[in-house]
């Protein structure tokens, strides 16, 4: 072998090497991939369930696709950072929520809504048993409900739930506090009487103290497509990007399906991608609650992502404009560009 030749071998491996570091095991499960694209995703900062399957689709499934490499992937702290990112070009794809995403919009940012990373959320409401008893206590004299920020998605859930109640969301007497960490500190610290924390967080939380599950999210939104994602409208009229846009979209596609009928592989993503620290000696039978939680009632992996509609978004925008976060109008048709969906569909049905 020749000097050359080596240290491309050398390099190569190094760049394995790193990332495996970056992207998690299972970017290194297959073989060489160079000359691949990959493709720029920017996602949250950490991996919790109801992210595993498109985490794992686009560190592996993606790069089952000819062409394409497992995604470049990285973490952002906020997601208007994740948002501002994809504005500037930074990136390729952003993994972010559906009222950031359209504030941006509404602003003039050019972005295109092309799929779904999941659908609904992963949070829940806990709240204190003896004091919120019921949704529409959350709005009782002397109640503080710990919210991440006014305005954003944890202020959004309190809405519905209340409106549906007969309750004025305006009688809320809302605490800022960001993070579900400290979110749930304040709980059981008594400094709040309710916060907004992730299912994988809450099952924890409801054996430490007089707890209880007071608003389910998926029970009160018939469709809530939160998690979506988008990229530039520019980029994705570029030729060489479209058919990038539609494997990345049709890959999370097979991940839905892979997480709907598969605990096992659903378990064994969970303990290579998720950011909790003792991901790895989770079981399947411990995740299996999780799961079925996240597959059944909540329909977090749509496998076709059929509930990205533009019917189901405007259905939120009375909920976003009374948490005043998104004050004027939004052309929703314009905004979410069903196509790449289309498409991405097509190539499952081709390989069906």
């Amino acid at each position: 072998m020749s000097a050359s030749m080596s240290r491309r071998v050398v390099l190569g491996r190094l760049a394995g090497g790193a990332a495996c570091g970056v992207l998690g095991l299972g970017a290194c499960r297959r073989g060489d991939q160079s000359g691949a694209r990959k493709i720029g995703v920017h996602t949250v900062g950490f991996t919790l369930g109801i992210q595993t399957p498109a985490i794992a689709a686009w560190s592996e499934l993606l790069g089952e696709v000819p062409g394409y490499g497992p995604a470049n992937i990285t973490r952002l702290d906020r997601l208007p950072v994740i948002t501002q990112s994809i504005i500037s070009g930074a990136g390729d794809i952003g993994d972010g929520d559906i009222l950031t995403t359209l504030r941006a919009i509404r602003a003039g940012a050019d972005l295109k809504i092309i799929g779904l990373s999941y659908h609904s959320t992963g949070l829940v409401i806990v709240a204190h048993k003896g004091r919120v008893p019921t949704a529409a206590d959350l709005a009782a004299e002397g109640t503080v409900v710990a919210i991440n920020s006014r305005g954003d998605f944890t202020h959004v859930l309190l809405l519905k739930p209340l409106h549906d109640a007969g309750v004025d969301p305006a009688r809320l007497n809302l605490l800022e506090i960001g993070g579900s960490g400290d979110r749930m500190r304040a709980l059981l610290a008594g400094r709040v009487h309710a916060v907004p924390v992730h299912l994988d967080q809450a099952a924890e939380l409801l054996t430490q103290g007089d707890f209880h599950v007071v608003i389910e999210p998926w029970q009160v939104f018939p469709s809530f497509p939160c998690a979506v994602l988008f990229c530039r409208g520019a980029w994705l009229a570029d030729p060489a990007n479209r058919p990038a846009a539609v494997a990345l979209v049709a890959a999370t596609m097979r991940g839905f399906r892979r997480a709907n009928t598969d605990l096992d592989w659903f378990t064994d993503r969970y303990r290579t991608y998720a950011t909790r620290p003792d991901r790895e000696k989770v079981s399947a039978e411990t995740l299996r609650p999780l799961w079925e939680t996240l597959r059944d009632r909540v329909r977090a992996w749509p496998e076709r992502m059929e509930l990205l509609t533009p019917e189901a978004v405007r259905a939120l925008v009375p909920f976003f404009r009374q948490a005043d976060a998104l004050p004027e109008e939004v052309d929703i048709e314009r905004a979410i560009d069903m196509t790449v969906m289309d498409d991405a569909r097509r190539e499952l049905d081709r390989d069906a």
